[in-house]
């Protein structure tokens, strides 16, 4: 009868070889000679054995296995920072366990619970829902002794490692160029709305307020449209912008309001940027799959996978306890990417 899950005393009973011999090839402890190393590596192949990876975690108190939790796995920048993350954890000899939330808090709580389960070695964060769930990140941290490096997330009361795109500034980079290049005055923006976000505090709020102000151009609060997070909020508050006639610009604050905002105006008929000039902060693919192609900020979903990954692999290899005193804040730039959607490149 087939054996459903081998174990490590039937390949030892294979080959030939005590179970303890086969225990020390399979974890290259200790000389195992040439003719015996191919017996057990033969008998291996044989039974397809794989060893029981909980087991081991369980004896080491150290899984080589890293948790990445996060908001949605249907959004580009969610997939550009998983590749980025793996590129460089699998480069580092760590294996990595995928969480998606579905923008939910509870599945959050979840993932973060499962993740000390598997007793993982570190934990990447990029969710939108940290708030709901600070005193269990905190726990972990501080008791689990299991590093946390947090991605387009600040929370002062957590002690861990933030990744951060320069919101503030992105937001005044775009908002300037509707003005100084195109003047553009009347600038409608879209902005998320949730229990966890403070509009007022928002850094791409903050950047448009700035660059309006610089500009000399007042703020006007009726031009400042929030809502959660979804195309179809995106596609519901576009259509209550172009009912009103002193717009001249749209600004989304992320791609999925600019995808409901694209749908918006070419139902509606309104031609962008000949009617009025559109910018979104995000650049994915859906920004060049139709003319105008739309202008936004460079994208960069997959540096912050990268720098974040690094940040937590050197926290674990060096040892560091995260705490308030060496908690880093690490902020990734951008530039603008000029496309047709403002009003430039028409002619070329």
């Amino acid at each position: 009868m087939d054996i459903r899950f081998p174990t490590l005393k039937d390949v030892a009973r294979e080959a030939g070889y005590s179970a303890n011999t086969v225990s020390r090839y399979i974890n290259r402890k200790g000389y195992i000679g040439k003719e015996a190393g191919k017996k057990i590596q033969k008998a291996i192949d044989k039974l397809s054995y794989y060893p029981f990876i909980s087991a081991r975690i369980m004896k080491k108190v150290k899984s080589n296995t890293i948790s990445l939790i996060i908001s949605s796995i249907k959004n580009d920048f969610y997939i550009g920072v998983i590749r980025g993350a793996e590129e460089v954890l699998r480069k580092s000899g760590y294996s990595v366990m995928i969480f998606d939330c579905r923008w939910k808090s509870e599945r959050e709580k979840e993932s973060l619970q499962l993740s000390i389960s598997y007793r993982v070695d570190g934990i990447i964060i990029c969710s939108s829902n940290v708030g709901s769930n600070k005193q269990l990140i905190s726990s972990i941290i501080d008791r689990n002794k299991i590093p946390i490096v947090m991605i387009e997330t600040y929370e002062e009361s957590i002690n861990a490692d933030f990744v951060l795109f320069d919101d503030e500034k992105g937001a005044y980079l775009l908002t300037e160029h509707l003005i100084k290049k195109h003047n553009r005055k009347r600038i409608g923006i879209i902005l998320p709305s949730s229990p966890v976000i403070n509009i007022e505090s928002y850094g791409r709020y903050k950047g448009y307020m700035r660059a309006l102000k610089d500009n000399g151009i007042n703020l006007d609060k009726d031009l400042v449209f929030p809502g959660s997070i979804s195309k179809e909020n995106g596609y519901r508050i576009t259509k209550e912008m172009l009912k009103r006639k002193n717009i001249d610009a749209i600004f989304t604050s992320n791609t999925i309001f600019g995808t409901g905002a694209i749908k918006a105006m070419n139902e509606s008929g309104v031609r962008y940027p000949d009617d009025i000039a559109f910018v979104t902060f995000d650049d994915y693919d859906i920004n060049t799959v139709f003319h105008p192609y739309i202008t936004s900020l460079k994208r960069i979903d997959g540096k912050f996978g990268e720098v974040s990954a690094r940040t937590l692999v050197r926290r674990i290899k060096d040892n560091i306890e995260s705490n308030s005193k060496n908690g880093k804040i690490i902020k990734i730039d951008t530039e603008l990417e000029i496309r047709e959607s403002c009003g430039c490149l028409l002619n070329k």
